[in-house]
Order: C-alpha cells, then structure tokens, then sequence
C-alpha cells in the first residue's frame, strides 16, 4: 500500500512541476526568442538583406538576415546596430 502511495505522490509532483513550468515559459514570452548567442562583428548594409527587432525577449533581439539566406543575432549594445534599431523606431513612428 505505501508503495502506491509513494508512486502516486512522485506522478503528481512530476506533473505539476512539468505544468508550471510550461506556465512560467508562455507567460513570459521566452517562447519567441531566437537567438542563443550575439555577433559583435559590423555587417555591411550591402550584405543585410532584412533587419527584424524582437521585443519579445527579456534582451532585444536583433536579427539580420543576410543577401545568403542566413539569419544572424547581433549584439543590440554595439554602436551599429544601435543605429539600427533607432533607424527601426524613427521608421515606426512615422507610420
């Protein structure tokens, strides 16, 4: 008898501990961040192909896909790609 006890206690803390975290994930919107690691290297705008600035993480996220194809994550604190998201901000306040 205590053996199923001891086996039922174990699947509900298992449960509820797979159940919030999922809670904690979406609730803070972790689930939409892209980049792991940042590049600090400059990227010539003639090889940027699209820039998109992610708020949704607890960093800003800023990522550049080059005229390749690849998407790469650069680091927001570098002086060029602060001029990138003040480029990004001025163009959405102009709509």
């Amino acid at each position: 008898m205590s053996a199923k006890i001891i086996v039922t206690c174990l699947a509900l803390c298992l449960l509820y501990s797979t159940l919030t975290q999922g809670m904690t994930l979406s609730g803070t919107g972790l689930l939409n961040c892209k980049c792991l690691n940042t590049i600090r290297q400059f990227i010539h705008p003639r090889y940027r192909q699209q820039e998109v600035i992610n708020y949704d993480c607890e960093n800003v996220e800023v990522i550049i896909t080059l005229t390749t194809g690849i998407s790469v994550c650069v680091d927001p604190s570098q002086p060029w790609v602060q001029r990138i998201i003040n480029k990004k901000i001025s163009e959405r306040e102009q709509k």
